[in-house]
């Protein structure tokens, strides 16, 4: 026979649970735990007496083990001889449950009765909280009603069901960090895993953002643990507590401006909370993540996922429901060109927030989402008023930075009404307002862009310029990319969809600069954005050291913070706070360019200021030329030390299709000398005749990397004038100036103005590198050391290494590079010169077999001063000889590698590189061929 708890639990677990189940809806369809059919089977089991198919189950279902339980205790010997179901439980749980059973068999029946309807009153407001479809104001009054039930109550169990029943029904308002860590506790010593996961993600998240490691790690062992539970469990409460785990997780950190940890953590809610059906948790994880697409520049899909928060908001009737959305949902309309529909939208719930009596804050937000959509569609007048009012509400709202936009707005407005006295008071109001220094200062920064931006659409460059080059340098102390300045403006005039770097490149087409260096850098500012972008786009991929990562991270977040608080999203910071926020941006930035640049590229980027680059990057005998050719407009410059040039170039003249024309022709080994005349002479007239003066005089000329003009062979360039010959005798740019590619400035050190070295590497030494047999690389290792020979392979100024005799030397001093010239050669390059700390690469590489950019790129970015790298290999034997030459050039006759390719291609032109012992054929001498070798430079 059964014993009699048992067969009471299973007469319970069908009559006396109801009263338990029956003030719980059905559960929700989907994820959520069917309840009543689980209880169900387990009454089935145990009145069949099949105790080893009940600890099955109660496996599968993890902590439900103490519901079961309480269901059959509803007087002390109930409790007492329950204790022979313990049994069939999962060990886990026994020892919990037994203490459980002890301490209610006994004492008052008052106490015992106020136990119990706590629980009951717990395990139906967990129930209540699977479905979705019940409304936050009755789970919220259950709560309360739980609480007053449980106050009297010391059971450290009984209290912790409560604090967790309340957890999981109220968002706001619930239990705090020190109350669920105790809830967790006393789960984990009862041995309920299913209640430690729930505890565990509600502890995650309401610890606040500065605890995040906590947190993360909380929320990953709940995870852990919730798959132990069976398939179901991430389907039910458990999944349910992991998405608000998440949300809250992701709302602290968009607060703190963490986006990147708040667009994993919102995304995962999302997704649970759209399952469920719970619109109104899936529209609070929808606008931070919104925000942080528009912030980077994803509109479209900002937009998409704004959809079904958008279509809500004709009912909605708070303004915490309708501010947030519909400010996003505009501003991705603007930002998509669609103006005219964020009106629409904006226009009907100004109104409302009247009728709702909304915060002024918030109506201020909404007009100034309102006044800048009005602008966009050319509503001025109205735009001005609306923004007007929008500053006047902020300044009753004591939020003077949200004033203060407005009213920059505004004055943009003004000004392209031609009241030019009415904004310059406007202007004047908004520089009044006081965010403290160091935020005042950045604030201004933002202001100039924005009121340079309004300037580019009017085409008024040569008042606009000057403010971009303001910005620029803020954003560069900053490491920020310049759209992402805190107190940039929200207004696209007329710009629509187009990113601020095209705006600007598009309007230097009409910039007519004065002549002095200031006019220049805003230009040159411009310039380095763009190659800076690129080469971050080309470079090898970097992760940084954990500790690092983690600080940008939390930098990333302070600079969010600023942000937001510029706009008037959110509180000013205090000075201190914004202080401590810049130091250490500012540090961060020294150490992650010299520990990992790759990472530094992305995450914190920098230019040079064009002082510098003339210095330290020209000296006294070397130019830098640029060629920007888009279909957004086209321009050159160059400067030296003593002097620069810019000059745009009219779109009639197709400079795109010119320079993609000759690098065509230039690389096509069936080309005539006619054709390559053709070609390379209206390339010449049209990018290098305007501003060759420059170098003149000059040694050497890098050329700045562009999209386009990568692909041209500079070298193989020829003046406008030349007359047809045979290739050798072609008058080429590389007879003239030896012609490099540069791919930043920012990453030259400064070092003053260079006076000239004897020698370009002051102690030349090698170390080859090679795939197969060392020997192969002999003729390079003799260009250095001509001691080096077939039988010895190591000197006192050189070795001859394999890869993997190299590979193991690295980091332990025995092989690797060495500084002070060490060279490198090979036909790849091991992916582990690509994780070597900046400063531990050679100062010069050079590569027998075509490479991709990301490789040459990544080893400049490492602290190689040059590359010798093959765009293509179109003959082997004549690109190693040059090659060879070209290190002979940079090691005996101490020049830099640009200097030292051009030796080699004239050695070439002229007849006196040999090539088997005999001067190259005549094949050799086509551009296509000895062009192909190029040298790219950080430190020239």
């Amino acid at each position: 026979m059964l014993p009699r708890a048992l067969v009471l639990v299973g007469l319970l677990l069908g009559t006396a649970v109801a009263p338990l189940v029956s003030q719980t809806p059905a559960p929700a369809k989907g994820p959520s735990h069917p309840a009543a059919g689980v209880r169900s089977q387990w009454a089935g089991l145990v009145t069949k007496g099949r105790a080893k198919d009940l600890e099955t189950a109660l496996k599968r279902r993890g902590g439900e083990v103490a519901d079961v339980l309480l269901s059959g205790l509803t007087d002390p010997a109930a409790a007492a001889e329950a204790t022979s179901l313990l049994p069939a439980l999962p060990e886990v749980e026994r020892a919990g449950c037994a203490k459980l059973l002890e301490r209610l068999g006994g004492g008052n029946d008052a106490d015992r009765a106020a136990t119990l309807a706590a629980l009951t009153a717990a395990f139906n407001l967990e129930r209540l909280c699977e479905s979705p479809k019940q409304g936050p104001k009755k789970m919220a009054d259950d709560a309360a009603a739980l609480a007053a039930k449980a106050r009297e109550i010391t059971d450290p169990y009984v209290r912790a069901r409560a604090a967790l029943g309340r957890g999981l029904a109220v968002d706001e308002g619930g239990p705090g960090a020190t109350e669920l860590r105790e809830a967790l506790t006393a789960f984990r010593g009862a041995g309920d895993r299913y209640r430690v996961v729930l505890a565990a993600f509600l502890l995650a998240g309401a610890l606040p953002y500065e605890d995040r490691a906590e947190s993360e790690t909380l929320r990953g062992e709940a995870a852990t643990l919730m798959a132990t539970l069976g398939a179901a469990a991430d389907k039910g409460l458990t999944g349910v507590a992991a998405a608000r785990c998440d949300l809250r997780m992701g709302l602290s950190a968009h607060t703190a401006g963490d986006d990147d940890g708040a667009l994993v953590a919102l995304t995962r809610a999302r997704k649970v909370f759209a399952a469920l059906g719970d619109a109104e948790r899936e529209s609070r994880a929808l606008v931070p993540l919104a925000e942080s697409l528009l912030e980077r520049g994803a509109a479209d899909a900002a937009l998409e996922m704004l959809k079904p928060a958008a279509g809500r908001l004709a009912k909605a009737t708070r303004a915490d429901d309708i501010v947030p959305v519909a400010r996003l949902v505009a501003d991705a309309l603007r930002r998509t060109g669609k103006g005219a529909a964020a009106v629409d939208i904006l226009k009907p719930l100004v109104p409302r927030m009247k009728q709702i009596q909304a915060p002024p804050v918030d109506e201020a937000l909404l007009l100034l989402a309102y006044g800048t959509a009005l602008a966009q569609v050319n509503q001025t007048e109205l735009a001005a008023v609306v923004l007007d009012t929008a500053g006047k509400l902020a300044d009753g709202a004591g939020r003077p930075a949200l004033a203060r936009a407005a009213r920059i707005e505004r004055a943009l407005q003004l000004t392209s009404l031609s009241r030019n006295d009415d904004a310059k008071k406007a202007f004047d109001e908004a520089a009044k307002v006081d965010l403290g220094k160091e935020l005042g200062r950045i604030a201004a920064a933002g202001a100039r862009l924005s009121w340079a931006e309004f300037l580019v659409d009017a085409k008024d460059m040569t008042a606009a310029l000057p403010l971009l080059g303001e910005s620029l340098n803020t954003a560069d102390e900053l490491a920020l990319p310049a759209d992402r300045l805190p107190g940039r403006g929200a207004l696209y005039p007329s710009g629509g969809a187009l990113p601020l770097a095209t705006r600007f490149t598009r309007a230097l087409a009409t910039y007519a600069p004065k002549g002095a260096w200031k006019d220049l850098e805003p230009i040159f500012l411009a310039v380095e954005r763009r190659v800076f972008d690129a080469l971050a786009d080309l470079a090898f991929e970097e992760t940084a050291p954990a500790e690092l990562a983690l600080r940008t991270r939390r930098s990333d977040a302070g600079m969010n913070r600023l942000r937001r608080a510029v706009a008037g999203l959110i509180p000013l910071p205090t000075e201190e706070e914004v202080a401590e926020i810049l130091r250490e941006r500012a540090a961060l930035k020294e150490e992650a360019w010299k520990i990992a640049p790759g990472f530094a590229l992305r995450r914190l980027p920098r230019t040079t200021p064009v002082i510098k680059a003339k210095d330290a990057v020209c000296g006294p005998t070397g130019a830098v030329f640029a060629a920007v050719a888009s279909a957004d407009g086209a321009f050159v410059m160059a400067f030296s030390r003593d002097g620069w040039s810019y000059t745009p170039i009219e779109k009639a003249n197709n400079p795109v299709d010119v320079a993609k024309k000759f690098a065509k022709v230039a690389r096509d080994p069936k080309s005539t000398p006619d054709q390559v005349l053709d070609a390379s002479s209206l390339f010449t007239r049209t990018f290098m005749d305007p501003v060759a003066k420059i170098w003149e005089n000059k040694k050497w000329l890098a050329v700045y990397l562009d999209p386009v003009m990568n692909e041209v062979p500079f070298a193989a360039a020829l003046p406008g004038d030349a007359k047809s010959a045979p290739f050798a005798k072609m008058d080429w740019l590389c007879k003239r100036i030896a012609v490099g590619r540069l791919a930043t400035a920012n990453l030259a050190p400064y070092k003053g103005i260079a006076v000239g070295r004897p020698t370009w590497l002051s102690d030349p030494r090698g170390v080859a590198v090679g795939g197969g047999d060392p020997k192969i690389l002999l003729p390079f290792a003799k260009a250095f050391d001509e001691a080096l020979s077939a039988e010895k392979t190591t000197s006192d100024r050189g070795k001859i290494l394999d890869v993997a005799a190299w590979t193991d030397g690295l980091g332990t001093g025995s092989a690797g590079f060495g500084r002070g010239g060490a060279l490198v050669f090979g036909a790849d390059v091991p992916p582990q010169a690509l994780d070597l700390p900046r400063g531990a690469a050679p100062d010069v590489v050079a590569l027998t077999a075509p490479a991709d950019e990301k490789t040459i790129l990544g080893l400049m970015a490492r602290g190689a001063k040059g590359v010798l790298a093959r765009v293509e290999d179109p003959d082997t034997k004549v690109l190693d000889a040059m090659t060879a030459r070209a290190l002979f050039a940079m090691t005996r006759q101490g020049r830099n590698p640009v200097e030292a390719v051009a030796e080699a291609q004239r050695a070439l032109l002229s007849g006196e590189l040999k090539i088997d012992g005999a001067p190259a054929p005549d094949s050799a001498k086509h551009p296509a061929v000895w062009s192909a070798l190029r040298a790219l430079v950080t430190e020239p």
